[in-house]
């Protein structure tokens, strides 16, 4: 029996540059991703993960059905970007658009919008409190939301354009916000148990399904 271990999620922004590097899923998927991008000009042949929708008791499996390519997303830039750390007062939390590339499991790959090549490309688990629902930046200006994109972007165009191309992207490009805005009425537990019989996707054919015993929760 094969024993698995429980790496936590980890958002690269969460960690500052000195401490020490670690393990986390965000690197694997990040890497598989970027791999796909480059070598297949930008279509994504990720495989070998099972998708929520496989298993029907899965917390937020009805929020993540409804995720589909091209849907878009507010993403507060992650504590690291320099237009926190040295362009923008500390009230000010930066937003910006994100569009959605693919999801596997809880985790969905995102680019910055306007983000030239796969520089922009990044995962993000849907439980995270950065990703937030299309319009929730203007409705919650008064907390210090602005719309204002990471600092590899913001250097192409003046800031009040900025600003307008973002007001005008989210009025015409809705997104799915059951995704985000249910996730706190999810009660988010493991649901499988020990000796339950399941079915998992094969290791070498991912469109075979075969069945498997629950070992460990």
């Amino acid at each position: 029996m094969t024993k698995l271990t429980y790496y936590p999620y980890q958002h690269p922004g969460d960690r500052p540059k000195t401490e020490k590097a670690v393990w986390t899923w965000h690197n694997i998927l990040f890497d598989e991703a970027r791999n796909a991008l480059q070598n297949s000009a930008n279509e994504l042949t990720i495989g070998l993960w099972a998708p929520i929708g496989a298993f029907n008791g899965a917390p937020l499996r009805k929020q993540l059905l409804v995720a589909k390519g091209n849907d878009e997303f507010e993403v507060e830039l992650p504590p690291t970007d320099k237009m926190r750390t040295q362009h923008l007062e500390s009230s000010v939390r930066p937003v910006w658009i994100a569009e959605l590339l693919h999801t596997i499991g809880y985790f969905v790959l995102l680019r910055w919008c306007e983000a030239r090549h796969s520089d922009g490309v990044f995962w993000i688990h849907t439980a995270h409190v950065a990703p937030h629902a299309v319009g929730f930046t203007s409705k919650n200006e008064s907390g210090g939301y602005r719309f204002v994109p990471p600092e590899a972007i913001f250097n192409n165009q003046p800031a009040k354009q900025w600003i307008a191309y973002a007001t005008e992207r989210v009025q015409h490009r809705l997104a799915p916000n059951e995704i985000l805005d249910n996730r706190g009425n999810d009660i988010l537990f493991n649901k499988f148990r020990v000796g339950e019989r399941v079915e998992t996707v094969h290791e070498d054919e991912t469109s075979v399904l075969v069945p498997a015993t629950v070992k460990r929760v």
